[in-house]
């Protein structure tokens, strides 16, 4: 026995190689472990089965036919491609195209992608990529760039940092905690509170911007909703107790200067803005009594659509003054959606913003709950679409 033999090479009957300018071919019809560094490149590695590739590698196309494709370590790769199986990508790794069309890819650590394509994509640590495709994308935690990012029926967002141009999924679900920025969400439902900035719908950003909305989404390799399959089912709401951990309250605002009040926040899409401090007055108000839509004839014909959206933005509202006494201006929003009166909540709908911004710049100096300035921007597009 020699004392620091090198690890035995056994290579299996049927295995191939072939040598190429680009590198080495290595072909098996069973499965493949390949472990890093090689003192020269791998062109391509394809296996009948399982194919793990471990340490530095960098290997230009990797190809499973029937099963899976396991990388840790770092790989820097042009295509890897599980045809049957799933694909997990841990490390530090640099894969321009990912592809699980039957399976799942799961990537996690310092992964650079390009495009990555799956059945259910599930994203974790400190990933980069162009473009993520799925029938389900689930970004459960971390913080990721992701240009664009396209469920086919449904798409997940976790407890992470993300930031993105645009995300497209008939249904959207994001963590109350969930922080970062996308200027574009496109789905059928309506979103609860979160840290996310920018969220606005295809048709809103096109209008504030004076874009095409379907080239805006061609050009980032994503569908729109009607190439979409239809939202899953609904699942029950839970307790009121299960949702006390997801009110976002007072407490998670932002400090940011006075000056940027003046031009309210990039959030909201339409509204007017104060242009000078001087010109706001927070108005006393009437102290408002609590009205139940029980208690208060509709002044109006009702809208049920639109009333049911003001409810719904409503709540995002009270969620953030859960334990927090609310603006005046909140309690004349609120007055105003109970009592169903559309019309003159239309008409003041902007002077209810800007003694919303003063009512902060007097006494904060900070910007509005991230679910207020949300639920404000959604009872504007409800008025407007109504």
């Amino acid at each position: 026995m020699v004392v620091g033999h090198p690890s035995k090479l056994v290579i299996p009957g049927g295995a191939e190689f072939t040598s190429t300018e680009a590198g080495l071919v290595i072909e098996h019809s069973g499965d493949i472990h390949l472990e890093g560094p090689l003192s020269r490149p791998v062109a391509r590695v394809i296996a009948g089965g399982d194919i793990e590739l471990a340490g530095d590698l960098e290997v230009g196309e990797v190809v499973s036919r029937g099963g899976e494709i396991r990388v840790s370590g770092r790989l820097t790769s042009k295509s890897v491609v599980a045809e049957a199986g799933d694909v997990l990508v841990s490390g530090d790794s640099r894969v321009t195209e990912l592809s699980a069309p039957g399976g799942a890819a799961r990537v996690s650590g310092k992964v650079e992608l390009g495009r990555a394509q799956a059945r259910v994509v599930v994203l974790e640590g400190k990933v980069t990529a162009e473009l993520i495709r799925g029938d389900e994308v689930n970004v459960l935690s971390g913080e990721h760039q992701l240009r664009a990012v396209e469920g086919g029926t449904l798409l997940r967002i976790g407890e992470a940092r993300l930031t993105a141009d645009v995300l497209v999924a008939p249904q959207v679900e994001v963590h109350p905690k969930c922080a970062g920025r996308a200027t574009v969400i496109e789905c059928r439902n309506q979103l609860g509170p979160n840290g996310l900035k920018g969220g606005y719908s295809l048709a809103e950003y096109a209008e504030e911007f004076g874009i095409d909305g379907g080239e805006f989404l061609t050009r980032r390799g994503v569908r729109g909703l009607g190439e979409l399959a239809p939202a899953p089912a609904k699942a029950p709401l839970p307790a009121q107790d299960d949702l006390s951990q997801d009110l976002i309250s007072v407490g998670s605002e932002l400090d940011i200067p006075a000056a940027e009040l003046g031009e309210a926040n990039d959030d909201l899409e339409l509204l007017d803005t104060p242009t000078s401090p001087g010109e706001l007055v927070d108005e006393p108000v009437e102290p408002v009594e609590e009205l139940t839509a029980e208690a208060i004839e509709p002044v109006a014909p009702v809208d049920p659509q639109l009333q049911a959206d003001l409810e719904a933005a409503l709540e995002l509202v009270s969620s953030a003054y859960v334990d927090q006494e609310e603006p005046q201006a909140v309690s004349r929003l609120r007055a105003l959606i109970v009592k169903r009166d559309h019309d003159t909540l239309r008409a003041q709908i902007s002077d209810i913003w800007n003694a919303l911004i003063q009512h902060y710049q007097q006494r904060k100096n900070v910007r509005p709950p991230h679910a207020v300035i949300r639920a404000i921007n959604n009872i504007h597009s409800a008025l407007r679409r109504a």
